[in-house]
């Protein structure tokens, strides 16, 4: 298509003035019997119509002498103008313009600069000597135009003279040169491949940009390579080219950065574009390096975790359940630094974790989440989880949020805690002093039980010869007692009955009750013969006993109906039965 039929894209503006300058035009035509194909551009009154005649289609008869008109035109600060010029050069058909028709596609404006190309495009050898010419200037920016229509003009015959502003002192050029080269050939072009190993830095180095243009996951190797050059832009070049190939090019950045036989400068260029990359495919690399002998490595793999966010949660979460215990140290610790709600669950497993480094990370980082971590260690409840849960003086601990004991919890708490930190717990978490009074009985009656059914299984056992004699007495008089109250009863029933043998029971059973009670002082007599070293410990031991059995059956019967179970638990988890002591401690009295 003719240019002027392609550009043709709008109804010109018909003011007024142009009207009047028409209708004069027309009275000058006939008066001087001019012939309207001849082209007028030095006579305003003729002007307008040839510019819109152009941008028509029309065709006109141009000689040399319209040529200054139409340089003017494409000089022109109006497109329509400079657009008309091409059409115009374009019907000259003449080699004097062609310099012309250069610059004209190298115009800022689309519609002038696609039309002088798609003349260029109709004969581009004729104008490959004017394009040649644009590459010798001096001014970096038609050198760039110059570059930008030979590779226009398409054919790998192009390429090595693209290939020859690589190392041009402007940085424009060689971008453009670059460019260039991956429009009118594919990665595989020998002079291309070549330039590569060019002995010029620059070149080579614009060579690997240019390759890693096309982000050929086969030229992986290639630019790997290249990390050991010796020259600080071939490296920087590559490494952007592996950027380009992503996560395809993870593997080969990997074994490259772990590579300790690797030189620094090396392993650190890999390392990069890692950072560079910031895939989670390459989480397990980084936690490993963390334990590289270069401590260099060590802080640069730790500053690369930092940048990761919640989009390595997932992965850091499946590294812990597969990872050895450095791994799944360091994979809590950064899951702790990323902060994500979505870690929690894994953070508040790991409180349960076989390692105690593990376990004392993972408290850690459940720190930096403060009250937002509580809701997943209420799901998780752990010995751990208490100690954090305690720190932020959480309630929940001691009630559920509808006002019921959380009987789970308060065991732990109550089994797990210090005395002190109770106390400051209790006080912070704001709970009523009767429930906090409780809540103490029963963790000094934990700590008492064990003392106690320590004690009480020397007694049953009879180890401790005063213990063995006192039981036996005390179950002796209790036992009389007992005895005693049934002959009573016996009695009665005489007086009532008048039945003789009513009466007789009652005697055997009162003698019963004699018997036991003769026992029970011959047992008091020996206990008085006893060596006075061996009673003194007897007796301290006996008090100690019979302290803390009434300290156990005062806290089972001043605790909270509402706690009765968990005080219930925490007896029988040592061994007690609260029943059994309240009975015998009644008997007794």
């Amino acid at each position: 298509m003719h240019p002027g039929g392609f550009l043709y894209k709008q109804t010109q503006r018909r003011t007024l003035l142009q009207a009047m300058a028409l209708a004069l035009a027309a009275v000058f035509l006939i008066s001087s019997c001019r012939s309207t194909t001849d082209l007028v551009l030095d006579d305003p009154v003729f002007f307008e119509d040839m510019v819109n005649g152009a941008l028509k289609g029309d065709r006109f008869k141009i000689t040399p002498e319209d040529y200054p008109g139409i340089r003017n035109l494409l000089k022109d600060e109006h497109p329509d103008y400079r657009l008309a010029g091409v059409i115009l050069a374009s019907q000259a058909d003449d080699e004097e313009l062609y310099p012309d028709i250069v610059d004209a596609a190298l115009d800022e404006n689309l519609d002038v600069s696609a039309a002088a190309k798609e003349l260029i495009a109709e004969n581009p050898e004729a104008f490959r000597p004017t394009i040649m010419d644009l590459l010798d200037t001096n001014n970096p920016s038609r050198r760039i135009g110059g570059l930008l229509l030979l590779s226009g003009l398409g054919g790998e015959d192009v390429v090595p003279i693209l290939i020859e502003y690589f190392n041009d002192f402007d940085s424009g050029v060689r971008n453009q040169a670059s460019r260039s080269v991956y429009e009118v050939t594919d990665r595989n072009n020998p002079f291309l491949r070549e330039a590569l190993n060019s002995p010029d830095p620059m070149t080579a180095s614009i060579a690997y940009k240019t390759l890693g243009l096309y982000a050929d996951p086969d030229d992986a190797p290639v630019f790997i390579g290249a990390f050991s050059s010796e020259n600080a832009d071939i490296r920087r070049e590559a490494q952007l080219a592996m950027l380009r190939l992503g996560d395809t090019g993870l593997p080969f950045l990997h074994i490259l950065a772990a590579d300790t036989s690797k030189p620094y400068r090396v392993r650190l260029a890999a390392l990069e574009v890692i950072q560079g990359l910031r895939s989670t495919g390459s989480l397990e690399l980084l936690l490993t390096l963390l334990d590289d002998k270069d401590d260099r490595f060590r802080e640069k793999a730790e500053t690369i975790l930092g940048t990761y966010g919640s989009e390595a949660v997932l992965d850091l979460s499946n590294l812990y359940r597969e990872s050895v215990e450095t791994n799944r140290i360091y994979a809590v610790r950064l899951l702790g630094e990323i902060g994500s709600a979505s870690a929690l669950p894994l953070l508040v497993s790991a409180l349960n974790d076989s390692s105690p480094k593990v376990r004392r990370e993972a408290m850690d980082s459940l720190r930096r989440f403060e009250e937002d971590a509580w809701p997943a260690m209420h799901d998780n409840l752990s010995d751990n989880a208490v100690i954090l849960l305690m720190e932020g003086a959480d309630p929940w601990l001691v009630t559920f949020d509808n006002g019921e004991p959380n009987q789970d919890a308060l065991f732990l708490l109550i089994t797990q805690s210090g005395r002190v930190e109770l106390e400051d717990y209790l006080t912070r978490a704001g709970i009523s002093k009767l429930k906090s009074e409780t809540i103490l009985s029963l963790e000094e009656a934990w700590h008492t039980a064990d003392e106690f059914s320590e004690l009480d299984r020397l007694i049953a056992e009879g180890r401790d010869p005063y213990l063995k004699l006192w039981r036996q007495r005390e179950l002796n008089l209790v036992a009389a007692r007992e005895t005693l109250k049934q002959s009573f009863t016996e009695l009665h029933r005489y007086f009532e009955s008048r039945d003789p043998s009513d009466l007789d029971k009652a005697g055997v059973t009162r003698a019963e009750s004699r018997r036991l009670e003769n026992l029970a002082r011959q047992q008091k007599a020996e206990i008085d013969r006893m060596d006075e070293a061996l009673k003194a410990g007897g007796e301290a031991r006996l008090n100690r006993y019979m302290a803390m059995r009434e300290n156990l059956v005062r806290t089972w019967e001043y605790t909270l109906p509402s706690l009765r179970p968990l005080a219930r638990e925490i007896y029988s988890e040592k061994g007690v039965d609260p029943d059994s002591l309240v009975n015998e401690l009644a008997l007794i009295e």
